[in-house]
Formats: C-alpha cells, structure tokens, sequence
C-alpha cells in the first residue's frame, strides 16, 4: 500500500496509533529511489545530513553507489535514519501532514536502529545529531570488533508454542538479541557460539533460521563498552523533550523523561530488543494501529502479528 493510498483513502475514527521505525537488516541502496521526484523537499535534511557527517552519503539513498558498501554499519544506520526523516517530511510537505503532532498518533518506538530515528522524528534530536551519533555508534561498534567476519545474527522462526523454550535458552545462552514476536527471536554472537548453542535444541523446534544482512552483533554483551562511550558523546549535544512518548525497546516501558529515554536506548546497545513486550505496552495502552514508517516492509510484518500495521515506505 503506497503512502498516498494510506492518506486519501477513508480511514477509522477514533483509532489510537503509534509510529516505529524501522532497524538495520534491509537493503538500503537507493532507499529513496522512489521518491527521487519529491528530492527537493528533502534538501534542508540531506544538506544537513551531509554537513554533520562531511560527506555525500546523501546522494546513495537515491541511486546505487557500487563505491559505498550499505551492508557496512558506517553507512547502513545513517542511512537509514536519513531515509525514514525523509518519508516522515515527504508526508508533511505533499499530504499536509506532521504524522508526529497528529492527535491520534499517541506513542512513537523504534526497532533497534529505529530508536536512533525515533530520537530525530520526535524533536528530541536534530537529525544532524541522529546522524553523527549513529554514525558515532556505528564506529565505536567496528572499532570494538575489529573482525566483524566472526560475528553474525540469525532469526529463528518457530511455532509459538516453542517459545518459551527457546526464549529461555537463548537467554541464558546470553545470544538473544532481538524478541521480535512470539513465533520470531533474533540471537547474536560468535559464529561458531550461536551453531553451538542452536545445535543443543531438540530437532524441530526452530522450523527456520535466516542470516541477518549485517557484520555486527546488536544488541550483545560484546558490546557493552559502546555505551560508556556514547554516553560522554551525547552529553555535550542538545536533547529536547520529544512530542510524543517512547516505548522503549529496553523493557517496553513508556517514558517521556529524555534522559531515561537515552539512558534506555543506548543500555539496549549491548541488551536485547524487547518488542513483544514494547507491543504488548501499546496493546495495553488500547492502540490498535501502528504506522511502520521508513524503508522497508520487514517491521510492517512483525507489527501486524500484533495489531493493525501500515506500512509508509513508498509514495
């Protein structure tokens, strides 16, 4: 469904909803490919996406650059931050409308990476600080794992009735990165630790497993000294209250408090993604749609085992 059969179609009334964002794991080389048209509406977050970072990264979400390698943490995160701040403005200036200050959007989250875009989209950062914190994180993260080939992620799908079970020793495996829904998780680590820890379950239990696109393990142990880092880097910057409250990734707890807010995303730096519990927090809260707004359909898939999801990636 295109952005523009989402906002002249005739839609509920009295509907409660919440804007995510998505995360790394997708394909984004010419992300913007779609809106190339619309380019000049996004010149003010383009420019300042390249001033921040001191070079064209720009220019890749609109065409494909052989030269710059997306699947790299480097470019991916800004870029896909860039991209969502992009479909969020495209929405403003061509539909005449702030899905952020929108009264029936309530809550805003982001899945991962997307808690970095959320911080932009909600006011709380400038998108030229989003971008040099992301791009911050991205090298602290390939400094810290100088051999990013030994790492990998892996999504395990399963039935649900297999969930307990294989939250529990994933867990205390300590490789569970990412719980996603109660028929998907995403564990993360050394390569040769996660075949280990997945071969000691019983045959069957997992139905597929699928490589992630990504060189770095989120969401890890390993990388819990990333987050000292960050901390000192963004103390410096300018933090505002965002628009509308978080649910964050952390707990699936709901805050409005900007220095929680940050504390949280960049604890999750090195903890799992708790998103069923995030969804569940909105569910709780009598939401019934979620907008996935950026790049993408991955998200989209994994809100609507939850409630209704609607995906805003392509005009």
């Amino acid at each position: 469904m295109s952005i523009t059969t989402v906002f002249t179609k005739s839609t509920k009334t009295a509907r409660k909803c919440a804007i995510s964002c998505p995360g790394q794991g997708l394909n984004v080389s010419a992300a913007l490919a779609g809106f190339r048209k619309h380019k000049h509406l996004f010149k003010p977050i383009l420019n300042e996406v390249d001033d921040a970072l001191g070079e064209n990264l720009s220019q890749s979400l609109f065409d494909e650059n052989p030269q710059l390698d997306l699947m790299r943490t480097y470019y991916a995160q800004p870029a896909i931050l860039t991209a969502t701040a992009c479909i969020h403005e495209y929405i403003r200036r061509v539909h005449g409308i702030d899905l952020i200050r929108q009264q029936e959007v309530e809550y805003i989250l982001g899945h991962s990476l997307g808690e970095y875009s959320a911080l932009a989209v909600s006011g709380m950062l400038s998108i030229g600080t989003a971008v040099q914190l992301v791009r911050q994180r991205a090298q602290l993260m390939e400094n810290l794992l100088a051999n990013s080939d030994s790492y990998e992620m892996k999504a395990l799908m399963f039935r649900e009735p297999s969930f307990e079970k294989v939250l529990k020793h994933c867990h205390d495996s300590r490789i569970l990165a990412n719980v996603n829904t109660r028929q998907q998780i995403v564990v993360a680590g050394e390569k040769s630790k996660l075949q280990a820890v997945l071969d000691q379950l019983p045959k069957r239990t997992v139905a597929k497993v699928a490589t992630l696109p990504v060189r770095i393990p989120f969401h890890n142990e390993l990388l819990r000294p990333v987050e000292a880092e960050l901390s000192k880097w963004i103390a410096s910057k300018e933090i505002k209250s965002p628009i509308k409250p978080f649910v964050l990734n952390l707990t699936g707890e709901i805050s409005s408090d900007p220095q929680h807010i940050l504390s949280s995303i960049l604890r999750t730096n090195s903890r799992p993604v708790q998103w069923v519990s995030s969804m569940e927090a909105l569910q709780a809260e009598a939401v019934d749609t979620v907008y996935a707004l950026g790049p993408g359909e991955v998200l989209s898939g994994l809100n609507s085992k939850f409630m209704e999801s609607i995906p805003l990636s392509e005009p």
